[in-house]
Parts: structure tokens; sequence; C-alpha cells
């Protein structure tokens, strides 16, 4: 039963129309507030003041931004360097005298596509390079445990005297360039191999002949200059090594003289390219052709004439030069991609969005309304920036006069652009930055190769003439060398020690600037161990 003195409490709701009623006088002054004289006067002064501020930023970094460039430009202008393209363009050589022209490499290689052209690079292939490049990746795998490796004293599996020292490549105890068939039957093996590629070789070496060697890049398209060129050169370089090994396996040391010395004509062909990755590429075929003429020396296969040529070549070879002057078009290259970069939003989106990958992105900067934010001041900052660092290793870094590298130097710089490079002054120099510390300590290994093995060319020339190994190297000269090379390293005479009379090490410090006994890992060494019978194969030669 309902009771009904009780009391119900009721909970009462405003309803929509009552509550946005309820607030309306509050909307009101709010709006009236908002849109006063006093608020937008604040507004507008506010706004001003951003504004002023905003194009007083753009405005100052501009100044001094340009005012620093052009500084840096006359300074450099001063030392008779130049800043336009031509200026590391290697000039016009006739076609009849020139390697680059011959039928091989005119006919199949196009340096009109770019790197963001589909097009293919040689869609004839008349002559074969497609084949070509499949054999020179496909042989080494046939051969694999044939070959060695120089640097770390291993002879190949095609020499008769293969080294007692080398370390085991797993734990049973085998070691790699260990041959199961005969040092003969191996080279035999390798020669018929390479029998397909004898009519790329042939026409490389008929080129050989030529007096020049420039390649028709298209430098008009900086940013995308193609080089298709570099990979031949390099497979062929790798080929004429393992021919070179065979041809020395049976005895046929004029034949491996003819591959090495085109092998050395192929390195240099590219020597006027202002490009970093020409140098490395360069560098790499050094390397490469340099196999066969160490196992040669220390099977004794060379005579006294094919020595002094091989230590003729050597000995001209300037690798800090080469890194300078490489450095100095790069130096060019770089300030005119970055020009190339801001000249469009098209080059900035394109550029920023990665289509060098495929249309993967690189960066978030890709969004084309940073392109109208980034301050033009910054770009003059940063190619300053990378070109004073550039400068740092012309000058101080690297001197190709007196054939030092300046490790302490070197550090330092680099130290100073890792503490710089997240700066926003270098958010395109992080991109488009270049591992110049890591490619001048490549130069500098190479030109302490080339003086190694200038000094054992010597070497073996003494041991020819006199039947034992000099004591020092003091005794080289000046009959078998005018002057000897110093350790590009420390500035120090490289480190020789005679093991008998038949090994010896001879090593540059390396990168550590520390003598550590000739150990591979950290030296820099040239190992010598004389073949068992090299007085006869001396005679046969």
């Amino acid at each position: 039963m309902k009771n009904n003195n009780s009391t119900e409490t009721k909970l009462s709701f405003p309803t929509s129309s009552k509550f946005f009623h309820s607030l309306f006088p509050t909307f009101i002054m709010f709006f009236r507030w908002l849109f006063s004289w006093s608020i937008i006067r604040r507004f507008l002064i506010t706004s001003a003041v951003v504004v002023t501020l905003v194009v007083s930023f753009y405005t100052v970094e501009l100044v001094r931004g340009k005012w620093a460039w052009n500084n840096y430009v006359a300074e450099v202008e001063a030392r008779g360097e130049s800043w336009e393209i031509a200026s590391i363009i290697p000039p016009p050589v006739p076609d009849d005298e020139n390697f680059a022209m011959i039928p091989l490499l005119r006919d199949t290689l196009n340096f009109n596509k770019t790197l963001i052209s589909k097009a293919p690079s040689n869609p004839s292939n008349t002559h074969g390079l497609k084949a070509f490049y499949k054999d020179s990746r496909e042989i080494p795998l046939q051969f694999s445990e044939s070959l060695g490796n120089w640097t770390k004293g291993e002879k190949s599996g095609f020499s008769s005297f293969q080294n007692t020292h080398q370390i085991p490549n797993n734990l049973n105890g085998e070691v790699k360039g260990a041959a199961t068939k005969s040092p003969d039957t191996l080279a035999n093996e390798m020669i018929l191999a390479l029998m397909p590629q004898k009519k790329i070789l042939t026409q490389l070496k008929e080129g050989s002949n030529k007096r020049y060697s420039q390649f028709p890049l298209n430098y008009d398209d900086i940013p995308h200059v193609y080089l298709p060129h570099l990979s031949l050169l390099n497979q062929a370089s790798r080929t004429l090594q393992y021919r070179a090994l065979a041809q020395l396996a049976l005895n046929r040391s004029s034949d491996a003289q003819d591959d090495i010395m085109l092998g050395f004509y192929l390195r240099d062909a590219t020597q006027n390219e202002p490009h970093l990755i020409c140098l490395l590429v360069k560098i790499a075929i050094h390397s490469t052709i340099m196999y066969p003429v160490w196992e040669g020396i220390a099977d004794g296969r060379w005579n006294e004439n094919q020595l002094k040529e091989f230590q003729e070549v050597f000995s001209e070879d300037n690798w800090l030069r080469g890194f300078k002057q490489t450095m100095r078009g790069e130096r060019v290259s770089c300030v005119k991609t970055v020009d190339w970069l801001i000249s469009s939003r098209e080059n900035y989106k394109m550029f920023f969005s990665g289509i060098y990958q495929d249309g993967n992105t690189l960066t978030p900067l890709d969004n084309p309304i940073l392109y109208h934010l980034f301050p033009n001041g910054w770009v003059y900052q940063q190619k300053l920036a990378f070109c004073k660092r550039i400068d740092l290793f012309l000058t101080d870094a690297v001197n190709e006069k007196n054939m030092t590298l300046n490790l302490n130097i070197i550090t330092a710089i680099d130290d100073e652009y890792d503490r710089q490079i997240n700066s926003p002054l270098n958010i395109i120099n992080k991109l488009i930055t270049l591992p110049v510390a890591t490619s001048s300590l490549k130069a500098a290994r190479a030109q302490t190769v080339s003086d190694r093995a200038a000094i054992a060319c010597a070497i073996e020339r003494y041991r020819l003439a006199t039947g034992s190994l000099p004591k020092t190297l003091d005794q080289l000269v000046p009959s078998y060398m005018e002057t000897l090379p110093h350790d590009v390293i420390n500035g120090e005479p490289l480190i020789y020690r005679p093991e008998g009379n038949r090994r010896y090490l001879l090593y540059s410090v390396g990168s550590d600037q520390s003598d550590d006994g000739g150990d591979f890992q950290k030296d820099w060494v040239w190992l010598y161990e004389a073949a068992p019978d090299s007085n006869a194969a001396n005679a046969s030669n």
C-alpha cells in the first residue's frame, strides 16, 4: 500500500535546449571579448612581431650564409681553383686515340642513362658483355678453394709452393687455398674456363695501345652521372688476375706479365675522372692485379726485365695525389648537386622521396612544404661546411709531396664532424656526405701496396744477382732503387725483417700507428716466402 505521506525524491536534469540557453549569455560575453578591439589589436601586434621575427630570421640567415659563402669562394678562386664544372672535366681527346672509344666499349655502354632512368644500359649486348659478367661471377665460385688472399700471405692453389703457415679455415684444419688437385691441373682448368672470355680480353688488350682513356660521361647531369664502365673494368681485372695466376703455374711468365700490365692499364683508365667511386674502384683493381705479381715474386717466376718493368709502374704511383685530385672534383660536384637540389621543388622531392631506392622513403624531409620552409641561408652554410671539411684533407691531413697521411688530424676532423652532423645546418650534408676519412686511408694503403711492391721487386732483383736477400734495405740503393719509399703513416722507413735467406716481412705500421711485429690483422704486411726451387724457376725464365 502506497504511503501518501512519504516524499519521493526526484532528480531532474535540464534539457539540451535549456542547457545551451543557460550558456548563451556566456558565449555572448566570450565572443564580445574575443572580437573586442583590444584583443584584435593585441593579435595584430603579436602577428606583426612574429612575422617580423620570421622575416628577420630568414633575412639574417640568408645574409650571413651568403656572405660567408662568397668569402670562401673568393678565397678558393684566389688559390687558382675554379668552381665551374668545366674545371673538373678532362679535355677532349681524339676518338681514334681513345681507349674508351673501341667498339667493345663505345657500342655497348650507354653513358646517357641516368640513375633515375629505367632504360637498360646495353640493350643490344652486341659484344656479349652479359655473358662476360655472368662468367666473371661464376668462375670465382668454381675455384673458390684455389683462391687465397695475398694481403694475408695466402698463396693460390695454382702455386706449386703453397705456404705451410696458413691459418686453418675451420675446426677440421682445412686451409683456404689448399688444392685437392695438382697446380697444373687447376691451372689448365682455369685457362679452359676462361676461354669464353678470351674475345673480350683480346679487344681490351688491343685497345690498351691507345694513348688516351677518356669515357664520355654526361657531366651536364652532375647529380645523375652514370658510370657503367666501372663494373666492366673491375670484372675484367679479376679475370686477368685468374688467368695470370694460372699462367704462372704453367710457367708462362711472359703471358702472365702481359695480363698484369693490361690490368694496370685498366686500373689507370679512369684516372682523370673526378669521382670518388672511380678512385675506389681503381684501388680495388690495384689490389686485384697485385696478387699475381706478389705470387710470382714469392715463387721466383719473374726475371730481371719483368721485375724492372713492374718496379717502374709502382714507383710512378702517387695515390695521395690521386685522392686530392678526386676530392677537388667531388667538392665541385657536391656543390653543384646541392644547387640542383634546391633549384626546384621537383628536384627537392625527387631527392628526398628516395627515388634512387625505387620510391622507398629515405627521410621525413620529403614533404614538399619543407622545401619552402628551408632557409636559403642554410643552404650556403651547408655548402660551406662540406667544402671546409674537404679542404682540411686537402691542406692538412694529406701531403702528396712528402707522401704522408696525418691520422691524428683525420681523427680530429671526423670527431668535429660527428659533433656537428646533427645540426640543422648539416641536414643535407648528412645525406650526401662522402666517406672522406675512410677513402684517404684506402689511398694511403694503396700507396703502401705500391711502395712495398717496388721494394719487393728491387729485393728480388738483388736476390737474382747475388743469390741472397739483402740484410738491410739500404743495400738496394742506388743499384736497384734510387731512393727508398717511407711509411706514409708515420714518415719512418718501412719495416724490413729478413728471416734467414728465404723469408722476409716488409710492412707498414698500419692505421693503429704501432709496430705489431708484422701482424696481418694490424700491420700492412708484404710476406715473402721463397719457393723451394726458385733458382730452377728463374733459370727457365
